[in-house]
């Protein structure tokens, strides 16, 4: 699977460009109205909005458009995200850039080195457009960094600037004095000083002098990819003597599978032969980049977290505990630092030392190393011992399903409760699952589709949310009353909402969904009604709890499997998954 993410800033004929080039100009040659059809002439510099220069712009015999390979074209590109040092008219050095890389990463032979400065802000399309900031106030590197780069022999450069060379190494030096004795108080030297005019366009010439083609004006969404390794291509015409093209640039943001080092156990670790790994939703959102720079805190990662195995070796305090060779295992997410107040309480999955893996804090799967690999490491604190007679596939569930026992018991539901579950997922039919566990009378799961249709086949009460609005119809179903308590496993800002609206005076709604949008929430029916609101972090203490109840089938997780595929197949899994291909709830891959 592979997402797109357009770097380019919009066009039009409106942009602003370089002062000593003539403005853009677009003429109707023939019209819908008049001829049927819209055919228009562009006059314009090739410099305009996001462009690629080729080498023979500033080097006679450098490569012309025609002439670069579309291999050279296409890369992995290092984006080096500089906005925590940048501003007006700051000069990069090397020290500067190499302090910005990624943790682990270098800036190796053949790649595309894009930094990212943050200065799209300012384009003419963005509600914080300042074209003398954009064009006039710009950042540039100092030629260290450009010599650096060429000594590293990269494919290509670019930034989400109008010039690789900083502004007042370019015509604007001349168009503007005003700026020039503005930047002389500003760094209380003179211009010459700091920017001489020996390195007048100097990243412009070298570049070119070493067929370097640059991207410039980068923009779109250049922030979803900043501080990662991305593939990307360039796509100018093919144009035979071309110096300069406007063209689309995209990241392509995929995943592969390939082989890395095993890891080996610490003292309180088990290294797993990895059995079976359930696709989680989260899983796919870590692969698209959603939660960057938390989820995880950089790429390549290997995610995964709901998953089952075998122990092939133990760390010393692991085998004290009794986790040797041969013993079946499940994991989950959450291993708390220990220490905390909040870990000392049982609330681990709150702890307070979250991400800092120094402090023995780890999430597996999430910015800790997880299961799509044939060999995992985690703590003892975050594998459990499942029963022989339990599959590795249906073992790979308990993860899931004690967030559904935490969200259910969050809500407290008592005997005889009405239950309305919100979200027909895996997540939902199981949360539907734990509440009959604890003695739920109805459960009614809301939903759509062939996931619904898979819990009606469950045996639970069903309510389609494309028939019409689905807090009418709990209502309806309740004698006007609501249900006891609602669980928000969908996650959407309209989810949020139903749920509330879905419980009676003195109801509870737990959400264990994660909304990447804010909802509109009724407050005074929350305050007037007493409504009890709870938030549902992974689970906590629950997975112990969980494993018997399905290994006696009262939690019948079993049947929610639909597909099995292996690792090396693993894009044909995630898109079954995304797609919901035949109704699938819980997509297995085994290594």
């Amino acid at each position: 699977m592979t997402r797109l993410v357009d770097l380019t800033q919009p066009w039009g004929d409106r942009m602003p460009t370089w002062p000593q080039f003539a403005s853009i100009e677009v003429t109707d040659i023939t019209t819908h109205h008049r001829d049927g059809k819209s055919t228009v002439l562009v006059k314009t510099n090739m410099h305009t909005g996001t462009h690629i220069d080729a080498p023979i712009h500033y080097w006679p015999t450098g490569k012309d458009l025609g002439a670069i390979p579309v291999q050279d074209l296409y890369g992995t590109a290092l984006v080096i995200d500089l906005r925590p040092i940048t501003k007006p008219w700051s000069y990069y050095s090397i020290k500067d850039v190499l302090g910005c890389l990624p943790k682990g990463e270098e800036i190796r032979e053949g790649d595309i080195v894009l930094l990212y400065t943050g200065w799209d802000r300012y384009n003419w399309t963005k509600a914080t457009r300042d074209d003398v900031m954009y064009f006039d106030r710009h950042p540039g590197p100092q030629p260290e960094v450009c010599d650096y780069l060429i000594d590293r022999r990269v494919k290509m450069i670019g930034a989400d600037l109008a010039s690789m060379d900083h502004s007042l190494h370019v015509r604007v030096r001349h168009f503007r004095p005003d700026l020039v004795k503005e930047y002389e108080k500003q760094t209380g030297k003179p211009v010459e000083e700091t920017l001489p005019m020996k390195d007048f366009e100097h990243i412009h010439y070298h570049m070119a002098k070493e067929n370097i083609p640059m991207l410039e004006n980068l923009g779109g969404e250049l922030a979803d990819v900043a501080g990662r390794r991305v593939a990307v291509g360039a796509f100018p015409w093919r144009w035979i003597g071309g110096e300069a093209c406007i063209c689309r640039v995209v990241a392509f943001h995929a995943f592969e599978v390939k082989e890395v080092p095993c890891p080996s156990p610490g003292s309180d670790e088990v290294l797993c032969r990895v059995r079976a790994i359930a696709i989680c939703g989260t899983d796919a959102e870590i692969i698209e980049g959603t939660f960057k720079g938390r989820w995880p805190k950089a790429y390549p990662f290997i995610p995964g977290h709901e998953w089952s195995g075998e122990v092939v070796e133990a760390g010393a305090i692991a085998r004290q505990f009794g986790f040797v060779p041969g013993t079946r295992v499940a994991g989950t997410s959450h291993s708390g630092c220990g220490y905390c107040r909040m870990c000392r309480i049982g609330r681990y999955n709150l702890c307070l030392n979250y991400g800092r893996e120094d402090l023995g804090h780890r999430q597996y799967g999430h910015y800790t190393q997880g299961a799509y690999a044939e060999f995992v490491t985690q703590t003892i604190k975050s594998v459990f011992v499942i029963p022989d007679a339990m599959p590795f596939d249906v073992a790979a569930l308990c993860d899931t399903a004690s967030i559904a026992l935490h969200s259910v018991k969050r809500a407290h539901i008592d005997p005889g409760d009405t239950v309305a579950s919100v979200g027909s997922g895996g997540m939902g039919i199981l949360v539907g699952m734990c509440a009959r566990a604890l003695g739920a009378a109805r459960v009614l799961v809301v939903g759509g589709g062939k996931r619904l249709e898979r819990a009606a086949a469950l045996g639970f009460e069903t309510i389609d949310y494309h028939g019409g609005d689905p807090v009418a119809r709990v209502r309806e179903l309740t004698a006007g009353l609501g249900a006891d308590v609602a669980v928000d496993s969908a996650g959407t800002k309209d989810s949020v909402r139903q749920a509330i609206g879905m419980v009676r005076k003195g109801g509870r709604v737990a959400f264990t969904g994660i909304p990447k949008e804010p909802s509109s929430i009724d407050f005074q029916k929350i305050v007037l009604e007493e409504i009890d609101l709870y938030g549902v972090r992974a689970n906590r203490n629950t997975m112990e709890e969980i494993i018997p109840l399905m290994a006696d089938g009262r939690i019948p997780a079993a049947k929610l499997i639909t597909h099995h595929f292996k690792l090396a197949d693993f894009g044909d899994a995630l898109r079954t998954f995304n797609e919901r291909v035949d109704g699938a709830l819980k997509v297995i891959v085994e290594p």
